[in-house]
């Protein structure tokens, strides 16, 4: 950590002596954090290497479970995650020589295991002592995205169709029945859910636009089924007389769910209603489990698997869009179709609302 000094900034440095070949510490001083950085960068880049050429990935491993704080309890754990993972895999190669290429190996080998947070932890741990004890320039590890983290049961697994409106009967009955009917039918992430704003959709076209992704695929068109739109004429109904009735009560966010003053859903409050829900319907699971059920679900009926990867959100490989961009429009109007008679028998007591709705 650099150390303020009258006018200037001074650090110690781990460097490898070129003569002796052992590491060593030296001060280095500028005027500015700015100077000191790159006096830094040129003393690690310099000519001669930073570890040793004989120094292994499986020796600086031994070396950091040495020294490193831990824990006894995650030392061990980290000894695990090491002999399942990251010594078959970088153990035999000098600490100098890996990549970014090798540590995604190891990332990619432990995602979905139960070590996947330790390897993360482990890997990048490990290369963050080898750069500040001066052996590597970088850590090879910098960028990188750690291992997917292990999916239970619970969020892995989808519902049949016949455990999706056990769960939509049970949710009609809560004020926020909808919002779960939508996230059912739209596959839509909970976030976005509770991001939608009227604004994005648009009835007599049968679309809404997710606009509100940090990616150009999450930001899309999804085309509604006739009972979804419905539901959301419904909602919107509703929203409109209590807009009226609370005055200046109401707050204006444009939001589609509401807490009921007008206030979007927050994505904690969806979490904890659902696990009222699910608990009442007998079912275990969580909010993303229905995005899971609508994209199984649709694939069981042989919807293009490429048109479900546009309407989740997901990235999709240019070959498959080349093969099949042809086929997006009819393909398109096969999904809806597939919603709408999933949605016949889904619906329940929310048509009951609308049709009460339409009466008035």
């Amino acid at each position: 950590m650099a150390e303020r000094r009258g006018r200037s900034y001074s650090k110690r440095v781990w460097v490898l002596d070129p003569a002796t070949g052992q590491r060593k510490q030296v001060r280095i001083t500028a005027r500015t954090k700015k100077e000191l950085a790159e006096k830094e960068a040129k003393l690690r880049l310099g000519d001669a290497p930073l570890a040793p050429a004989s120094l292994t990935v499986a020796d600086f491993l031994a070396h950091y479970l040495a020294v490193a704080r831990l824990s006894e309890a995650t030392r061990r754990s980290y000894q695990q995650a090491a002999k399942r993972f990251v010594l078959p895999l970088l153990g035999g190669l000098k600490l100098r020589q890996v990549t970014g290429f090798h540590v995604q190996q190891v990332f990619q080998a432990a995602s979905g295991s139960s070590y996947a947070q330790q390897v993360g932890a482990l890997v990048r741990g490990l290369f963050r002592l080898a750069v500040r004890e001066g052996l590597l320039p970088r850590s090879p590890a910098d960028g990188l995205e750690g291992p997917a983290p292990a999916r239970t049961e619970r969020t892995a697994r989808a519902w049949t169709l016949d455990e999706l409106r056990r769960f939509l009967a049970v949710a009609a009955q809560h004020r926020y029945g909808r919002f779960f009917f939508v996230l059912a039918t739209t596959g839509l992430r909970v976030s976005e859910a509770c991001n939608l704003r009227w604004s994005d959709v648009d009835l007599a076209a049968a679309a809404l636009f997710v606009r509100r992704s940090k990616s150009a695929a999450g930001r899309r068109r999804i085309a509604l089924d006739p009972a979804t739109i419905q539901v959301l004429a419904a909602q919107q109904a509703e929203q409109a007389r209590r807009r009226q009735l609370l005055g200046p009560a109401w707050q204006e966010h444009d939001a589609v769910f509401d807490r009921g003053d007008g206030t979007p859903l927050a994505v904690r409050t969806v979490q904890a209603v659902m696990q009222t829900l699910v608990a009442r319907a007998g079912l275990t699971g969580t909010p993303h489990t229905l995005r899971h059920t609508h994209a199984t679900l649709l694939l069981e009926r042989g919807v293009p698997v490429h048109l479900v990867q546009q309407r989740l959100g997901h990235s999709t490989s240019r070959i498959t869009l080349d093969a099949y961009a042809h086929a997006l429009p009819p393909a398109e109007r096969l999904l809806v179709t597939e919603l709408a008679t999933l949605a016949e028998h889904e619906v329940g007591d929310h048509l009951v609302t609308i049709r009460a709705l339409n009466a008035e």
